[in-house]
């Protein structure tokens, strides 16, 4: 029998050795390749849950009433949701997954545009409506019964070719319904954060940042409060005298509440205004979408918002008088921007740019030598340049569908 070399030996034993840890690597990569495509393929599949139940909810509201249900996924992943309010806005929080993996999507929601093709709307009382200058109205109108009409102020003419570029209809005598339920409970926020005053401050931290998934953080405080800190997320912040904000100021999704508000010139930032007694936007403000100017009071003395030129606000504006509407005044200045719903129950004085639908009592316009009721003087209200990624708030009726603004942190 012949005998194999020890050198032999040796390399057949190392050739095998190689040939087994080879095998082990090769076993033991497909092995951790198939977990982790496993892995992937379960968060895809989770992802996609998520996206379809959400898409599902705001599209047919009933389902919000629902906690829990699984009707765009298979029976291993479990989708849950809850809905609180935001301001004006309501906020959806979902999550979807199974026993190891789970995912969660917090999304910023209004009611899909009630307003598409609405330009005006003003109360049938008294006086028809009169444009000068260079006046223009785009977008269906719903008008007093005495109309519209050519007019000429101060040597200016009205120059456009039609009066209305859209359908004219006939207005009633009241302002058209909104969810008073809505303004009233804002309304009695702003008194019972008042009243509890169960967060006290003596100074805000320059930098203050705080997640949609927790409770909002609630400052308040007795005295005047000025702003020129950095405010992100969920936060809300309340003056029993008045809140002004600086040019400083870095302001990201917050809520602020006080009876007077001032945002001085050249801030830019997103937010939510709510007002009891006036709110002044300085010249050259930036008001990203989705922010919202608001005043809710039963004052008895006149409660006035004015848009400073050159002011650009992308969100909604609304006055709203608990008692005598004749005591609310909104003033757009000339080359001041609205995008959106512009809703005063009073007067509205407006020279500037509204992109979207203006609801009011009535015009008031002021010149160097007169005053004048329901006249307009170079006033554009335009629906048609309405964003078509515009959601309004919950200032409406609800509709059949809701939409999203956008996510959350």
């Amino acid at each position: 029998m012949r005998k194999l070399k020890a050198g032999t030996l040796a390399y057949t034993i190392t050739i095998a050795l190689v040939v087994f840890l080879l095998l082990i690597f090769f076993i033991s990569f497909f092995f951790l390749n198939n977990i982790l495509f496993e892995g992937i393929n379960q968060n895809q599949k989770i992802e996609l849950c998520l996206e379809s139940n959400i898409n599902l909810l705001l599209a047919d509201p009933e389902f919000l009433e629902k906690n829990k249900f699984n009707y765009l996924s298979d029976n291993e992943i479990e989708f849950h949701h809850e809905v609180k309010d935001w301001g004006v806005y309501k906020i959806l929080i979902a999550t979807a997954g199974n026993s190891k993996i789970k995912q969660e999507q917090l999304v910023l929601f209004g009611i899909k545009n009630p307003i598409i093709n609405k330009a005006l709307y003003l109360c049938n009382f008294k006086n028809g409506i009169s444009l000068s200058g260079k006046s223009k109205i785009v977008g269906d109108c719903y008008l007093p019964e005495l109309g519209i009409r050519r007019g000429s102020i101060e040597g200016q003419p009205y120059t456009g070719q039609d009066l209305v570029y859209g359908t004219i209809n006939t207005s009633e005598e009241n302002m058209p319904a909104i969810n008073s339920t809505l303004l009233n409970s804002m309304y009695l926020d702003f008194k019972n954060e008042a009243k509890q005053r169960s967060n006290t401050f003596n100074s805000i931290p320059d930098t203050l940042t705080n997640t949609f998934k927790v409770d909002p953080i609630r400052l308040f405080s007795k005295d005047p409060i000025t702003l020129n800190n950095s405010l992100s997320g969920n936060i809300v912040i309340v003056s029993e005298k008045s809140i002004v904000i600086e040019e400083a100021a870095h302001i990201q999704d917050v809520i602020i509440y006080a009876p007077y508000i001032r945002v001085e010139p050249g801030f830019k930032g997103t937010l939510q205004l709510y007002a009891r007694d006036s709110i002044r936007i300085g010249k050259g403000v930036k008001l990203n979408y989705p922010s919202i100017v608001s005043l809710q009071t039963q004052a008895d003395f006149d409660s006035w918002v004015i848009i400073e030129s050159e002011a650009d606000v992308r969100g909604d504006v609304y006055m709203w008088h608990r008692g005598s509407a004749k005591k609310c005044k909104l003033t757009i200045s000339k080359d001041a921007y609205v995008s959106g719903s512009v809703y005063c129950a009073g007067k509205v004085s407006h020279s500037g740019n509204v992109f979207g639908y203006l609801q009011c009592k009535s015009f008031e316009l002021i010149s160097s030598t007169s005053k004048y009721e329901n006249h307009l003087l170079n006033a554009v209200i335009d629906a048609s340049k309405l964003p078509e990624a515009y959601v309004s708030s919950f200032i409406y009726p609800a509709t059949s569908k809701f939409r999203k603004i956008k996510c959350l942190d």
